[in-house]
């Protein structure tokens, strides 16, 4: 235990990719600074990719006003929601389960949410070179993103109930959107 809270963060990564079961456990394992900064680096992701996607179909003189406009208000319905979620699955499992921090539940979702943004970073890469396939990646992560979503509610916030699983998905998915309709 004490030899993993020592892991850097590309140690972590690899640990990631080669056996995320290590790290995505019932217990607490320290990474929760990690958590944060994929988020964020997910977040980062989000926004390059739909400028990067602004740019590709830019036929405007001013495209960089409206593509980052378009690309603040993607992030911003993503980050809000994102956020608020971390914060309701620490506010049910306190009242449904038992009390657990914002930190592990940061390290988890964090943890998840490392996959999606390799495929953000697929896609921008893709999208550098001209692939006409890089909306498959950018798809792709946005279901793991969801995936990941419900997969933490429903084995460390909820704690095997579906139905609160499934409603923290939709809730993200309607907030995001609505979130993206107002700004």
């Amino acid at each position: 235990m004490e030899e993993k809270k020592q892991l850097n963060y590309f140690q972590y990564s690899f640990l990631l990719i080669k056996n995320p079961d290590e790290i995505i456990t019932k217990d607490y394992k320290g990474f929760h600074k990690y958590g944060f900064f994929n988020m964020i680096i997910l977040i980062l992701a989000i926004f390059s990719n739909k400028l990067l996607e602004g740019l590709d179909y830019a036929n405007e003189d001013p495209w960089y006003l409206r593509e980052l406009y378009e690309s603040i208000t993607l992030t911003v319905s993503i980050a809000i929601p994102l956020g608020g979620i971390m914060l309701l699955m620490n506010w049910v499992a306190t009242k449904v389960i038992d009390r657990r921090s914002l930190a592990y539940y940061s390290e988890k979702l964090g943890s998840v949410m490392f996959y999606p943004m390799i495929f953000y970073f697929i896609t921008i890469i893709l999208q550098l070179y001209n692939v006409s396939f890089y909306p498959l990646f950018s798809s792709l992560a946005m279901s793991f993103l969801y995936i990941g979503l419900f997969l933490v509610s429903y084995l460390f916030a909820a704690r095997d109930n579906f139905k609160i699983s499934a409603l923290f998905v939709v809730g993200f998915y309607f907030i995001s959107k609505i979130i993206n309709l107002v700004i």
